[in-house]
């Protein structure tokens, strides 16, 4: 009992500071820091806003911090390890960009109070998850690929709302959907050959991501797009070897894509 109150304990020390950080950063957010690229012809001036460097910062240390905490409890390689750390690092990075694009009033408490809640589920289950002999492990699994879906959504959202240049956007959801991939697909024991898999599930939802952008189109209608594409990906990959071939695995998807279709139209209609 010591030992899980132990275990209880780093959770929650490791979510509050996290949350510390993301409260600090509202007494600076004031200040831009201007970036300027130049390559030949090439030119980019980029403006952040500090917390748009402190997210990055927030989420490297919620990686590592569960990393720290994995490590501890399990004889896992260093690489099967990491995977343990996307998940928590992609929760405290969508965090940080709902905090952003909220004004500071009792909603952004209130956001920060439940993320700071679903963090230190997240981190628990990570740390359940490297245990196969643990009897919570099934529903963690499926807590861990909800978190992860709607940390993608959640991602493309940020992205499309606050990122005008392609050469911006395409290595974050590149990138983001590389990472969200390869934990999802690693929570399967019957997918083989996730790193190879999750390259090609990311670089189709990269492209995707540039063939949208010019699309005039609500951040919530291209979120769901691409969620649309990453999830039947994602799922066809967790499915095949069940289904047989990549024809009965895509047919099993074709009412998500009916649903998500309607749900896109409906939401333009609103404009």
């Amino acid at each position: 009992m010591n030992e899980e109150n132990q275990i209880g304990n780093d959770y929650s020390i490791l979510t509050v500071i996290i949350l510390l950080v993301y409260v600090l950063s509202t007494f600076i957010t004031s200040y831009i820091a201007t970036i300027p690229i130049h390559i030949g012809n090439f030119s980019l001036i980029l403006n952040w806003k500090m917390i748009d460097l402190i997210t990055p910062g927030a989420g490297l240390l919620a990686g590592i911090g569960v990393f720290g905490l994995v490590d501890e409890r399990s004889s896992k390689s260093k690489a099967e390890k990491m995977l343990h750390s996307v998940i928590p690092f992609a929760t405290t990075v969508s965090l940080g960009i709902i905090l952003r694009n909220v004004a500071m009033s009792a909603g952004w408490v209130m956001i920060l109070i439940l993320g700071g809640v679903l963090l230190y589920l997240v981190f628990m289950s990570e740390c359940i998850i490297c245990n196969p002999a643990d009897p919570r492990i099934s529903v963690v699994s499926i807590l861990l690929t909800g978190l992860a879906y709607a940390t993608f959504v959640i991602t493309a959202i940020g992205v499309r709302s606050n990122i005008s240049r392609l050469i911006l956007e395409f290595p974050l959801i590149l990138l983001s959907s590389f990472i969200l991939a390869m934990r999802i697909l690693s929570l399967y024991e019957s997918v083989k050959d996730i790193e190879i898999k999750a390259v090609i599930i990311s670089l189709i939802t990269a492209e995707a991501a540039a063939a949208l952008h010019y699309w005039p189109i609500q951040p919530l209608s291209y979120s769901l797009l691409l969620f649309l594409g990453f999830y039947i990906l994602t799922n066809i990959v967790i499915i095949l070897p069940q289904k047989g071939s990549l024809r009965n695995a895509f047919k099993s998807q074709l009412w998500i894509l009916a649903v998500s279709i309607i749900l896109m139209v409906f939401i333009e209609i609103q404009k």
